[in-house]
């Protein structure tokens, strides 16, 4: 499973509406396979020297490691932050059928 070069990359928005209208365009534009949102998630971090708390949406992307930086620039250049959390990771094994369908869903860089 390793060889298909899949990956996940993990992001977190503001809400609902602002994930959503970022997992449009990834799949639409088909740099993501599929996108899972988790909106009420709490994140707690020091921001400035200050502590802050906050609720978010993380989202999960199903891609292919071809398409990582594709990726990543496309969250960046179209999220509400100054500084968003975006992290990517590689997927060591899985369900082939399912990492199948996911790069078949993406297209090649």
């Amino acid at each position: 499973m390793a060889k298909k070069n899949m990956i996940i990359v993990y992001a977190t928005f503001p809400d609902i509406q602002s994930a959503r209208k970022m997992a449009g365009s990834l799949i639409n534009s088909r740099i993501a396979g599929c996108i899972n949102m988790l909106p009420g998630m709490t994140s707690v971090y020091r921001w400035k020297g200050v502590v802050e708390t906050a609720q978010e949406t993380v989202m999960i992307v199903k891609t292919s490691a071809a398409l990582r930086d594709e990726v990543i620039k496309a969250i960046e250049l179209g999220h509400p932050y100054d500084t968003p959390a975006i992290l990517s990771w590689d997927i060591a094994g899985g369900f082939t059928k399912y990492i199948d369908w996911i790069m078949s869903e993406t297209r090649s860089p």
